[in-house]
Formats: structure tokens, C-alpha cells, sequence
């Protein structure tokens, strides 16, 4: 996030350090009980936990090889927006099968508190610069899906600008949090609920904003 943004207001932390490091053919639990309790303060005071460069670069290097062969075509989510997502599914499903290993879905149960999780659905979405493509204010509760938290992975190989995702509470309107452009590679896991809103502005600058958007399911 940059000192600009932080100037602006004061956000509740949510980094959580040390905590995965997720590989092609493994993933890596590294976290000890201090970090399992920066994970549960971190949900609990903004909702959502950024896990920082949790994609091993030699895995994210390889989704982005498929990322930068893939075609992207529209899609629009009714009132909320439109985005670009990517029409092969090559790099989406390369994500889906390393972050379901159960590992990973233990180690987010624990630390986000949340019930048993088994599957994770999504795909790689771009929203490119000078449009108005980008998400209005939603919740991503989806009746019968089984929805549990969402999830950013960020796959951005060069910079943009704009592009802001964004996290208030319903009853009163207050940001808890404003994320610009993270390292490649981070995940930012966020709830689900009725008492929140969350979106992502437009991209007004630099290359396309390109993350893999998904959802952890029981």
C-alpha cells in the first residue's frame, strides 16, 4: 500500500508473514501458533489476511507463461461490473489444484476460523487500463453455493495504477481495507458475510490488473 493511501486513513493491519509458501508439485506450512493469532487479529479487526509472496517464483513463473499465451474474454456480473477472464483455463486451473491441497485448506480453517472447506472455484481476471471495466460495491454471497471466503491471489508482472480493492462494513460504512498493487505471487483471503461490501476500481494506468479471483467452498 502506498504512503499516499496510508495517509489518507488508518487501516487495520493485516499482513500475516511466514505463513505458506505454495509450490508447484507442494506446499510449504510455515507458520508457527504466533502467526495462526496475527491471522485471527487480522480477520477479526479488517476482515480479510494478506499472506505476502506465498506463490513459490518458480510456480508463479509458470502461471505466468500461461497467462501471457492465454486469450481473455468479457464477462459481465449483472449490476456489479465486467472484467476480462481467461478463456482456456490453463493458468486457473493450475491455481485450483495447488491451492485445494489440503494442507493449505486446514491451515486457512484454523487461522480464519472458519467451518471445514474442501473445495476453491475461481479464475484469472484482468481489468484493463483506461476503461471502466472493475467490480461495484458486492458481498459474493451466492445462496446454495457454499461459499465460505473469497480469495485474491496477485499475478501482476508489471505495474498499474488504480485498480483498488476495497473492503468497508455495511452498517456504517467504514474502510477496513484499500489495497493497491501487492508483490506477485500474495494472497489476500477475505470473508463472505452480509456485513460487508467489498470492490475494485478501475485501472486508470500502467498494464492491465491481473489476479487469479476465486472462492474457498465447504
Amino acid at each position: 500500500m502506498s504512503a499516499a493511501l496510508t495517509d489518507q486513513i488508518r487501516l487495520p493491519e493485516i499482513t500475516v508473514t511466514d505463513a505458506v509458501r505454495i509450490g508447484t508439485f507442494a506446499t510449504q506450512i510455515l507458520s508457527s501458533e504466533a502467526t495462526i493469532q496475527r491471522a485471527r487479529a487480522a480477520m477479526k479487526a479488517g476482515s480479510a489476511m494478506v499472506l505476502p509472496s506465498a506463490i513459490d517464483p518458480e510456480f508463479l513463473e509458470g502461471i505466468w507463461r500461461h497467462c501471457r499465451q492465454a486469450t481473455f474474454c468479457e464477462e459481465h456480473i449483472g449490476s456489479i461490473g465486467q472484467r476480462l477472464i481467461e478463456e482456456q483455463d490453463r493458468a486457473g486451473l493450475m491455481l485450483r489444484f495447488a491451492l485445494q491441497r489440503p494442507g493449505f485448506l486446514r491451515w486457512i480453517e484454523e487461522a480464519a476460523g472458519c467451518g471445514p472447506l474442501s473445495t476453491i472455484t475461481g479464475v484469472v481476471a484482468r481489468t484493463m487500463p483506461g476503461t471502466q471495466q472493475g467490480l461495484d460495491w458486492h458481498d459474493d454471497l451466492n445462496a446454495g453455493a457454499g461459499r465460505r471466503l473469497a480469495l485474491t491471489l496477485h499475478l501482476n508482472e508489471a505495474p498499474f495504477e488504480g485498480g483498488l480493492f476495497e473492503i468497508r462494513r455495511k452498517a456504517d460504512d467504514l474502510l477496513l481495507v484499500r489495497q493497491a498493487m501487492l508483490e506477485p505471487g500474495s494472497i489476500t483471503i477475505f470473508k463472505i458475510d452480509k456485513h460487508y461490501r467489498h470492490r475494485v476500481t478501475p485501472v486508470i494506468g500502467g498494464s492491465p490488473r491481473q489476479v487469479f479471483a476465486g472462492w474457498l467452498n465447504a
